[in-house]
């Protein structure tokens, strides 16, 4: 059968079979709450946990788990990182592709702290201009955060280089689209904060994220309560993890995501064969098209942007005719949009998932070429 799901930068589909089996597995035979009930299957419970956070720490190249805390999502991340670091008039650059998890956040911050946001320099497709942001960021700068995969034209910032840069300055990496498809070296690239979401190319659930801190202590938590440790004391734990984890964990996603990190899909289409699809797409005069103008810098997912018809009827019909599934707007990037000069119209996206083949991207090719 054709996959003809085209939204995996919102919520890959599908999943390993071996997720589903471990949440099931959690709600039929332990459900226990993490860190509370003495027993063996809370044993059971506590090593999965942990074990989950040495596989985030592994896929981004950290050294321990120790330093990875578990969320709602990236969004909830990014809040506790921002919220708590940022303080009164701090300097703060980002990039032009940013998603409104740190936008949303920032503009709050900028009403209520009276942070200074500055936009980094960017090449035409958003490619972060080391050079000219040398102007920009200062020896104050108390932050930079780079969307490290567009979820608008797909671009892949290069932060290795961002880092020989600016070798002193704290840089906080939102890698939601990235996470599980490119490779994340955040001991490398010395990253001092990661917001990472299960559900894209993760392959995992909704309702689990989190975020890596080099230095834990630079943070204080967004959300206080019951950690079950140091139940006596008023205030929130010093020790890691509870001090980023109260209330009760989200155990069926955190057993989902450790299932999907050991039985992560490997790639059953060609990047030759996806670049190629963009090749041939942009030689249209239809529609303009948001990529990365490096193919090596590309990651799994491209938008269009039409001349004359509306996108949302653009995907009514792609899915009428050939039951395509994708997205239509400003896909919560409206600065990305507004950068790229889509601002106004929005786009239609598409996004690819590791379990597409070389197949599923001739129908594609095949469908917005005959609805377009």
């Amino acid at each position: 059968m054709k996959n003809t799901y085209f939204d995996n930068g919102a919520t890959s589909f599908p999943k390993p079979k071996e997720l589903g089996d471990a949440m099931l597995h959690f709600v039929n035979n332990i459900g226990r709450n993490y860190g509370r009930t003495y027993g063996e299957l809370n044993l059971n419970v506590a090593k999965t946990v942990f074990e989950t956070r040495q596989l985030i720490a592994d896929l981004l190249h950290v050294d321990s788990g120790d330093n990875v805390f578990f969320t709602l999502n990236a969004t909830s991340a990014i809040n506790t990182i921002l919220h708590s670091f940022l303080r009164e008039g701090d300097h703060v650059v980002i990039s032009h592709l940013e998603h409104h998890a740190v936008t949303r956040c920032l503009w709050h911050l900028i009403e209520t702290k009276g942070i200074n946001v500055e936009f980094l320099n960017s090449h035409e497709d958003g490619t972060l201009d080391v050079e000219r942001m040398k102007e920009q960021v200062r020896d104050d700068t108390r932050l930079m955060i780079i969307n490290h995969q567009s979820n608008v034209n797909g671009l892949m910032q290069d932060i290795g280089d961002v880092r020989k840069a600016f070798p002193h300055t704290k840089i906080m990496l939102d890698v939601a689209q990235s996470a599980g498809q490119n490779e994340i070296l955040g001991k490398e690239w010395d990253i001092d904060f990661i917001a990472f979401t299960a559900h894209k190319s993760l392959y995992g659930p909704m309702g689990i994220g989190g975020f890596y801190a080099k230095d834990p202590d630079l943070i204080e938590p967004f959300v206080y309560g019951g950690t079950g440790s140091l139940s006596s004391q008023y205030e929130m734990p010093e020790i890691y993890p509870d001090r980023f984890e109260a209330g009760t964990q989200n155990m069926i996603a955190i057993y989902g995501l450790n299932a999907s990190l050991k039985h992560h899909p490997k790639k059953s289409f060609s990047m030759k064969r996806f670049i190629k699809l963009l090749d041939d797409l942009s030689h249209s005069d239809k529609f303009k098209m948001l990529r990365a103008k490096n193919p090596e810098k590309q990651g799994y997912l491209f938008s269009l942007v039409h001349n004359s018809i509306d996108h949302a009827d653009l995907a009514q019909m792609l899915f009428d005719k050939y039951q395509i599934e994708c997205r239509v707007g400003l896909f919560c990037a409206p600065l990305a949009h507004q950068f790229l000069g889509s601002e106004n119209t929005g786009a239609i996206r598409f996004s690819i998932s590791s379990f597409h083949t070389d197949e599923d991207l001739d129908y594609l090719y095949e469908a917005i070429t005959k609805t377009f």
